[in-house]
């Protein structure tokens, strides 16, 4: 990814309060633990979050959505209107496993995605691209692992303003050095 500086990111806060009625409701005794947006995280030390032909070694850390971490089979339900854009298994370890893409747009037409990712293989069926998905509508259930990337099972959601043509593969994940270029394009998803 270029380092140039990235276009102005869409007013996601009309969003919040137009659809803020739609909200799914929340079981009260379901335990959640949450994983915190733009945070550095140091469990990324794989290979297989080696920045590409860094000279230092650099590893992607910097979270770009929240994970909510549930058991698995927990529902997990669109907070807002959108079309199915993509969805795939990306099953090799420590990747999504089964995630969809949602296309939205805000009120002046400008589009953007919600990404679901860590789901389960059921997740997948019956969804296709071009569907539409009502506000509080389940998009899919938590994956356990190892079918939703060998991830304690959570949910990871994230906003991009831009997939960059990455579709499903788009990184949930950025580079120290990267990560004023991919906050830009992944706003904090907390706005939903």
């Amino acid at each position: 990814l270029a380092a140039a500086a990235p276009a102005s990111p869409p007013d996601l806060m009309p969003l919040k309060d137009s659809y803020e009625s739609h909200a799914a409701p929340v079981a009260p005794s379901l335990p959640v633990a949450i994983g915190r947006y733009n945070e550095p995280r140091a469990i990324y030390m794989s290979q297989n979050f080696a920045v590409r032909g860094s000279p230092l070694g650099e590893r992607r850390t910097i979270h770009l959505g929240i994970d909510m971490f549930a058991p698995p089979e927990t529902p997990v339900f669109a907070p807002i209107p959108g079309i199915v854009h993509a969805l795939a298994n990306n099953a090799a370890r420590q990747d999504y496993g089964p995630v969809v893409v949602l296309k939205h747009t805000t009120g002046d037409g400008t589009p953007f995605y919600t990404l679901y990712g860590h789901l389960t293989i059921g997740s997948l069926e019956g969804v296709q691209v071009g569907q539409s998905i009502a506000a509080g509508q389940q998009v899919g259930a938590i994956g356990a692992p190892p079918s939703n990337g060998d991830w304690p099972p959570h949910l990871h959601l994230q906003i991009i303003t831009d997939l960059l043509e990455l579709g499903t593969d788009f990184p949930g994940v950025a580079a120290p050095s990267q990560r004023e270029v991919y906050l830009g394009i992944s706003p904090d998803p907390n706005v939903l």
